[in-house]
């Protein structure tokens, strides 16, 4: 630079007006800069969460995708602390007839801790190795029995490794008018394989009120005769009460003793035990039925609702009442040792032994279901399982299950139905918009060129 062109400037500058900047002007600058700053910072977040929040919910809209895990480290079986219910969208039928979700593929499941119907009288299978479910599609197993019989229309055996139900699903291409192949069947859910008890009576039978005896040799059972075509309807009196020896194959009527409300139960011996009112009635191939008046002993009170053998013993458990329930426990041969172990305000049903000295019992209420286990002197010392879902439902229990501790496995994962995957999706499609958004705020930020006060 010439010393001619230095003079002129510095002539210029001292020739020129001071430049005064409102202080107000760098105020906004300011204010300006740290809000571009922390727009910047919520934007970097939201793009993060964003991502995050695509990667990990995305998958649940994939085939496949939400079935619960099998729970690692576990081989002893035991019976959960809780039992979920099934969404509804899981058990309902398709306008052709087939269930809304598939059902399992296999029925070699494993050991299972509990069975029970759902909404649609699905039965579901809990594992009592890994907590998981399994919706059961159970070869001749009209979905609509558990309907048509309170009492049930299937029972867990004691171990937990067999499921008796009933069957009888005629095949499409059978004329009304004949035989109806039906009778009981017993799954090994070890194998999966499917043991079929024929019976031959009328147009075919339906089998409900099962149960096992606590060493699970002995089932027994009410069977209901259809003598009239499928086409009409079946008369009230066409039942019986039947024993069927799992190791042998036997099949015995119980004779005398008439089908009742209460379902049937088993002792060891294969002594066959049902009742009605205040009266029970026994039965053995040998003795034939026997009579009990329960009103002879002091302690009873209210109508019989249900029963459950005592492992080992000729003694059963026998719950009586409906607005007051109360659990009995006495011997086989006389009334009078019949004691109270147990009352409730709604209905209980003997479920089995936790120990020597307590029972586990299932209570029925207004504000749900749950076992619990019933102490000496009448108390409640803590309940078992608690039980999602309406009352109604069928539940069966491995019962030798009940004597160790209870273990609290994962809750199952169900697959979304249409509508969940519906409202999934659009979340998703918001949140990849705020994404872009911010995406498109930093881009703006990076992009804009540095001014005088950048």
């Amino acid at each position: 630079m010439s010393q001619v062109l230095r003079d002129l400037m510095v002539r210029a500058a001292e020739d020129a007006p001071e430049v005064r900047v409102d202080p107000g002007t760098w105020r906004a600058a300011r204010r300006a800069r740290r809000r571009e700053r922390v727009l910047a910072t919520m934007a970097a977040a939201a793009v993060l969460v964003g991502v995050v929040g695509i990667a990990s919910q995305a998958g649940s809209l994939l085939p496949g995708s939400g079935e619960a895990a099998p729970a690692e480290g576990h081989r002893e079986p035991a019976m959960p602390s809780r039992v979920h219910a099934v969404p509804e969208h899981l058990d309902g039928e398709r306008p052709d007839g087939t269930w809304s979700y598939p059902r399992a593929e296999t029925l070699e499941i494993g050991v299972a801790a509990v069975v029970f119907t759902t909404s649609g009288y699905a039965p579901v299978a809990v594992s009592a190795l890994d907590g998981e479910y399994h919706l059961l599609d159970l070869p001749g197993h009209e979905r609509m029995s558990g309907f048509r019989f309170e009492d049930g229309s299937f029972a867990l055996s004691p171990d937990g490794r067999r499921l008796a139900y009933t069957w009888n699903k005629p095949a499409s291409d059978v004329d009304a008018e004949v035989y109806v192949p039906s009778g009981i069947r017993i799954v090994d859910l070890l194998s999966g394989e499917v043991e079929s008890h024929q019976v031959r009576e009328g147009f075919g039978v339906f089998a409900h009120g099962f149960a096992w005896s606590p060493n699970g040799r002995y089932l027994t059972y009410n069977m209901q005769i259809a003598n009239t075509s499928q086409s009409g309807t079946s008369g009230t009196r066409n039942f019986f009460v039947e024993r069927l020896d799992t190791r042998t194959g036997e099949r015995l009527k119980a004779s005398g003793l008439p089908m009742t409300e209460v379902a049937p139960a088993v002792t060891d011996a294969g002594t066959v035990v049902t009742g009605t009112g205040t009266t029970l009635l026994t039965w053995q191939p040998d003795q034939g039925r026997e009579t009990i008046d329960l009103q002879q002993s002091p302690r009873w009170r209210g109508s019989l609702t249900g029963f459950g053998a005592v492992p080992g013993e000729e003694k059963v458990y026998a719950s009586a009442g409906l607005e007051y329930s109360r659990i009995f426990v006495g011997r086989l041969d006389s009334p009078f040792s019949f004691q109270r172990l147990a009352g409730g305000m709604r209905w209980l049903s003997p479920v089995g032994p936790v120990d020597a000295d307590s029972q586990a019992v299932l209570e029925e209420t207004e504000l749900g279901t749950s076992l619990w286990t019933s102490g000496p002197a009448h108390v409640r010392s803590g309940v078992l399982v608690e039980i999602e879902g309406a009352g109604g439902a069928h539940y069966s229990f491995a019962t030798t299950l009940l004597q160790r501790p209870t273990r609290d496995f994962p809750a199952p994962q169900w697959p979304m139905s249409t509508t969940q995957k519906a409202v999934r999706g659009a979340i998703l499609v918001g949140v990849a918009l705020i994404v872009l958004m911010a995406l498109a705020v930093l881009g703006r930020r990076y992009r804009r060129p540095a001014g005088l006060l950048g």
